[in-house]
Parts: structure tokens; C-alpha cells; sequence
């Protein structure tokens, strides 16, 4: 599929746009995210090696699977998400009058897995692009992507086929856009996708920067027993720190506490300060201790993740804020650990779009009430609500509570306290949990006091057009309701954002900023200035300027 000229400044936009919003707006600091190989040292470090490239194994198995286990990749083509294939001429009995040449050879940096069907971004992304700008924003694509669209969008453009920008000596271009590729998907916690791609390679090819990554996200998957094949494998190819460490989990994890115990005790012997957080963390676990080591570096990696596993070790739910999408999503589906924080880590991944709601739900449902809670969860006050249960559990509660209400005004209250927690993930997560529920929930003028909160859930979990219905029952209503009017104004930038054809006339910019929260307008102005520069850009400018806008803020 051939990307439009538009298309193309498009793509090259929306990577600048992802690259640059780590930035925030002003006053905030960029943060480079570390990728899990950089957390289990503590310290950032470059690219993997660059790949070591070789022609496919004639051979293969004997049945054409790749030694691991997984499914061969994808063919070659753009109609399967793979590279363009490069078949090379006749020259034998080329005809008179006709130059024939060999293609060059076909460079994995193209290697893709998806398609046109499937998101690709289209085999030309690049063009006109300079290298040396690929190679210099691809590392800075950030990890900490708390925005799904944006997840997405990095996604599609890391596991897109295209023609990569050739290598010109002039400008020292000499990293492989591959590796980083890897590197970056690894990052945002792209596990699934990260392991499509790795396998898609040729046997023959070699690479320990992509090895490593192949073995972590694995381990993500809790597929313990393809992991530690891979690390015995290496360990005999290489002593490097992380590989040792590789082992001393896997030989942990299998029970063999004493032939872990000998590898440890020869990464004590090397005196690394890299080794410090993995080692306090191994004793921790050998020794049955309670609560986790001072000493561990701010983000764990998926060996520090597999030793609390393989240790039975509690991960306090402070630690959650500190993982990467792909790690909330491991810790989520653990067969060990504490049901809260398991469930805490769900509605986290579900909310970057790292884990399918529907495995939240069942978690929620793992928890153990009294009957008489659930059919008394509608009519406590939310005050004492929190006073009574921990904000996950209440969540869980009021979820099974909904899964036996029949009655219509039961079940929009029961929703509604569902979706009253602001903090990050729980909204975006319950939302998307819950459409269903809110699509089917009739929006009659007996709800308008729940229009704002059913129509914004709706708008976030993509449902546009059953957010429209409360949308319009509230504008019918707005006369003689203020809570609908209230909820007109609390809307229309959704449906603005959301590109409705039809937007209520009694909304507006000037309305929402009004119904903003008087002790907190600084803020208000903030959100203001961006919700106005994101309706500008769709071709929607509101009636407020700039000016106006600027008038209206307090000083600081």
C-alpha cells in the first residue's frame, strides 16, 4: 500500500508528535523511559549490537518451525506485512537492446508484520526522510506512552513494513533500524508484537541485543520454559552480566536452588555495581523475607519481576506506577501474588491497551463478598464506601453487584459509582470494561443526572455514537434540568474532539471553562489552551481566542 504524499508528512508529524509530547506542556521535564534491559542495570545504556546478518538456514527443521516453537513468520510481500522480496534477474538470456541487473539484496531493516488490514503505516513511510533524522528520533520515542492513541500509533509505526532510508557515508549513519525498532517496542511494552517480529527473522540471524529482548519479553509471557532455553543456549556463546543473571532466575525458578546459589555467588565475585538491586532481590527471596529490598533500582525489569514471582514476594501496589505497559501486563496475569495488586496492574494495562479488558473483569470477579454487600453496594454513600473497602475491592465489589441488578436505576447507579475514580487507569479501564452495560442502558430523562458521566465513559472507550444518545436526551432535557445542562457543557468537547456532525449550540469553550472548578484555575486554563489547540487542528476553532483566553488566567 502506497502512502499519499500528505500521508507521508502525516506519519513523519505524528512520530515528531509522539517523540516531542514526552515534553508536556510548560514546566514539565522530559523523561527518556528506560527499556527493561536498561532497568535490570539501573543505568541507561545504548542500542543493542547491531544485527549480524546472514542468509536464511536452506535447511530449517523438518518441519519448517523455527527450533523454538513458534510459528514461522509472515511471507514475504506487502499484502502479508512482510519485506518486499528482492528475486534476482536472468542475465543469461537477456535480449538485445534491454540492460539486466541483479536487485540488491534484501535488507531486514524492511521487515515488518503488519498490513494494510492490520494498521500498517505503508511501505514508503520513510521516503524523503533522511536517515540520519530516522536514527536520531527512533531512540527517543518514549516508553511512557500513558496515552493508547498514542500507544498505538508507535506501535504501528515500529512494526510496519517499509523501505528503509539507505545508509549514506556522508552523513555516518551506522545504527541498525531494526535493532532499534526492537529496543523501542521493548520500551512502550509492545510485548506481542515485539516476539511477531523477533520471529519473523531468519534463523540465521544473530544479534545478542535482540536475543535479549526475545528472552525479557518472554519471561513478560510467562513462558518460562522458552526463555530459559534460550538463556542456557546463550550462556554457552557468552558470560556477559545479564545472561548470568538469566541463569541464576531460570535455575531459581526450576528449583535448582544450589546450582543458583553457585551462579550467584560468581556475580558477587565480579564485584558489579549493575549486579547490586537482581542480588539484594535473590536474597529476599531465598531467605523468605517479607517485603521487598531497599536497593532495588526505581523500575523493575522482567528479571526482577520473575525472581518476586519465582520468590513469592509481595509487590507493594507503589511499585505499579514505575512499570512499563508490558510489565503491569505480567504482573496482571501471574498465577502468584495479592489479588488487589494483581487487579490494580490490570486495570493499569487495560488502560494502555496492554492487556484485553475482559481479563480485567475476571479478576474483579475473583474477589469474595457477602451476599448481603452485594445487594446493599448500590445504597452506601461513596464516603462510606472508601472508608469501608480499599478502592480496587470497591471496584470489584460493585461489579459482581452489577452482574445480578435487573432494575434499569439500580444498575445506572451501581455504574455510576463504578466510573467516580479519577486516578490513572481506573477511569479509561472501568470505561472500557462497562460499554457494553452503558450502550445498553436506555439514556431516558430519568438518567439525566448520569448523562456526563455514561456520555464521557462512552466517548472514552470509543463509542461515539452511544455517547451521542445521552448527548441529545440531555440537550432535550437542559431546559428543564440543570443537571442535563450541566451535562450538555461537560460534553461538548468530546463531541467536538470525536468529530460529531451535530454539537449542541448551548455548549461552547466559554460554558466549559465556566463550569470549571473555581479553586483550581490554573489548571483550568491549561486544559483549556490544550483542548483549544486540539480543536484548531481538527479544523473546529471554537468562538474563544487566544486573547481570551490569556485574559481569563490567573496569574500564578
Amino acid at each position: 500500500m502506497t502512502a499519499s504524499r500528505s500521508n507521508r508528512a502525516a506519519i513523519a508529524a505524528g512520530l515528531a508528535a509522539v517523540c516531542l509530547l514526552i515534553g508536556g506542556p510548560a514546566g514539565w521535564t522530559p523523561v527518556q523511559a528506560q527499556t527493561p534491559s536498561e532497568a535490570e542495570s539501573g543505568r541507561s545504556s545504548p542500542v543493542g549490537e547491531p544485527l549480524r546478518l546472514g542468509p536464511p538456514d536452506p535447511d530449517g527443521s523438518a518441519d519448517g518451525t523455527p527450533d523454538d516453537g513458534q510459528p514461522p513468520g509472515p511471507a514475504s510481500g506487502a499484502d502479508s506485512g512482510g519485506a518486499p522480496r528482492a528475486d534476482a534477474a536472468d542475465t543469461s538470456d537477456a535480449a538485445d537492446g534491454i540492460e539486466v541487473d541483479q536487485l540488491g539484496e534484501m535488507s531486514l531493516e524492511t521487515l515488518g508484520v503488519l498490513d494494510a488490514d492490520s494498521g500498517a503505516l505503508g511501505a514508503d513511510m520513510w521516503a524523503g526522510t533522511p536517515r540520519r533524522r530516522v536514527e536520531a528520533l527512533l531512540p527517543r520515542l518514549p516508553g511512557e506512552l500513558n496515552a493508547p492513541v498514542l500507544r498505538d500509533l508507535a506501535r504501528r509505526l515500529l512494526l510496519s513494513p517499509a523501505v528503509a532510508p539507505e545508509r549514506q557515508h556522508a552523513e555516518g549513519g551506522s545504527q541498525d533500524l531494526l535493532a532499534l525498532r526492537v529496543d523501542r517496542l521493548a520500551a512502550i511494552g509492545a510485548t506481542d508484537g515485539l516476539l511477531r517480529l523477533i520471529d519473523a527473522l531468519p534463523r540465521s540471524t544473530s544479534s545478542p541485543g535482540v536475543l535479549r529482548h526475545r528472552v525479557q519479553a518472554l519471561l513478560l509471557r510467562h513462558e518460562q520454559a522458552a526463555a530459559c532455553k534460550a538463556v542456557r543456549a546463550a550462556v554457552r556463546e557468552t558470560d556477559s552480566a545479564f545472561w548470568q543473571r538469566a541463569l541464576a532466575l531460570c535455575q531459581f525458578s526450576d528449583g535448582a536452588v544450589a546450582q543458583a546459589d553457585l551462579t550467584v555467588r560468581l556475580l558477587r565475585e565480579q564485584a558489579d555495581a549493575d549486579h547490586a538491586g537482581f542480588l539484594a532481590l535473590y536474597d529476599a527471596a531465598t531467605s523468605g523475607q517479607e517485603r521487598l529490598p531497599d536497593s532495588l533500582p526505581k523500575s523493575l525489569g522482567p528479571l526482577h519481576l520473575g525472581l518476586i514471582m519465582a520468590g513469592d514476594l509481595p509487590l507493594p501496589e507503589n511499585r505499579l506506577d514505575q512499570l512499563s505497559a508490558g510489565a503491569l501486563a505480567a504482573v496482571a496475569t501471574a498465577d502468584t501474588g495479592p489479588l488487589p495488586v494483581r487487579t490494580r496492574a490490570a486495570e493499569r494495562a487495560a488502560a494502555l491497551d496492554a492487556l484485553p479488558v475482559a481479563l480485567l473483569g475476571e479478576l474483579y470477579g475473583a474477589f469474595t463478598f457477602a451476599n448481603d454487600d452485594l445487594i446493599n453496594a448500590a445504597i452506601q454513600t461513596a464516603e462510606r464506601a472508601r472508608n469501608k473497602l480499599p478502592p480496587v475491592r470497591r471496584r470489584a465489589l460493585l461489579y459482581q453487584a452489577l452482574g445480578q441488578e435487573p432494575a434499569a436505576a439500580v444498575r445506572a447507579e451501581l455504574l455510576s459509582q463504578l466510573l467516580s475514580d479519577r486516578r490513572p487507569g481506573a477511569f479509561i479501564a472501568t470505561s472500557r470494561l462497562l460499554a457494553d452495560e452503558l450502550a445498553a442502558l436506555k439514556a431516558q430523562p430519568d438518567f439525566a443526572w448520569f448523562a456526563a458521566t455514561a456520555g464521557r465513559a462512552l466517548y472514552a472507550a470509543g463509542r461515539p455514537n452511544a455517547a451521542g444518545r445521552w448527548l441529545r436526551m440531555a440537550q432535550q432535557e437542559a431546559i428543564i434540568n440543570p443537571k442535563a445542562a450541566a451535562a450538555v457543557t461537560a460534553l461538548w468537547p468530546y463531541a467536538m474532539l470525536a468529530g460529531a456532525e451535530e454539537v449542541p449550540a448551548n455548549g461552547g469553550l466559554a460554558a466549559w471553562r465556566r463550569a470549571q472548578d473555581d479553586t483550581a484555575q490554573i489548571q483550568a486554563a491549561g486544559r483549556e489552551s490544550l483542548l483549544r489547540a486540539l480543536l484548531g487542528a481538527l479544523g473546529r476553532a471554537p468562538e474563544r481566542s487566544w486573547v481570551e483566553i490569556a485574559l481569563d488566567t490567573p496569574a500564578a
